[in-house]
Order: structure tokens, then sequence, then C-alpha cells
């Protein structure tokens, strides 16, 4: 009986916490981006992680490499990094950050990812 009691509190507090976050931010709940290459993650896995957790995935390809990413740049097609939300930009080699700033000067919107 102390289980369903318990299990049931949380339940409504859930519940509670998920209602006060309005329904824009549940429709954003059900929907995940994924930006990675396009083998990466298997289809299967996607489909297995949506049946368990109901979240949709969009699972785009956007993953540029340094040699076309300097055209991206120019051409508009990036959007700047919000470095504030990437803390662990601090641990980056800087000599790497400097062999990126060839193609990205400033790197603004280029960042390492192996």
């Amino acid at each position: 009986m102390k289980l369903s009691l318990a299990r049931c509190a949380l339940t409504l507090l859930g519940a509670l916490l998920f209602a006060d976050g309005g329904a824009a931010q549940a429709e954003e709940a059900k929907v995940r981006n994924v930006y990675n290459w396009p083998d990466y993650i298997s289809e299967e896995t996607i489909q297995k992680f949506e049946k368990e957790t109901a979240i949709k995935v969009r699972y785009d390809v956007v993953v540029p490499g340094s040699n076309g990413a300097g055209l991206q740049i120019l051409g508009g097609l990036l959007q700047e990094l919000d470095k504030p939300k990437i803390p662990n930009l601090k641990n980056i080699d800087p000599s790497i950050n400097e062999r990126l700033s060839k193609v990205d000067p400033g790197n603004k919107f280029l960042v390492i990812w192996l």
C-alpha cells in the first residue's frame, strides 16, 4: 500500500510540474533534434528510443567538415555558437582552435568534434 501511495504522489507531482510548464514546453519535450552523420545511429536505435520514450527524433545531417565550412560560413548557412552554453570549450587544445580559425576567424561557428 505504501509503495502505491508513493507512486501516486510522484505521479501527481510530475503531472503538476508538467502542467506548470505550459503547452509549448510539452510539445518541445516530445521532439528532439539530432544533428549527426547519417550512419552513426541506426534507424532501429531511433525507433526503439521513440517507442520507449514517446519522444520523436528528427535526425538531420549537419556536421560540416572544415573543407566546406568556410564557404558555409560565408554563405550564412551556419549559426554562431552560443559559447556560454558550451562550457567544455575551455578544454580544447588552443592549437586546434588556431587551425580552425583559418576557415572560421575568431572561432565563432566551428568547434572540433573529435
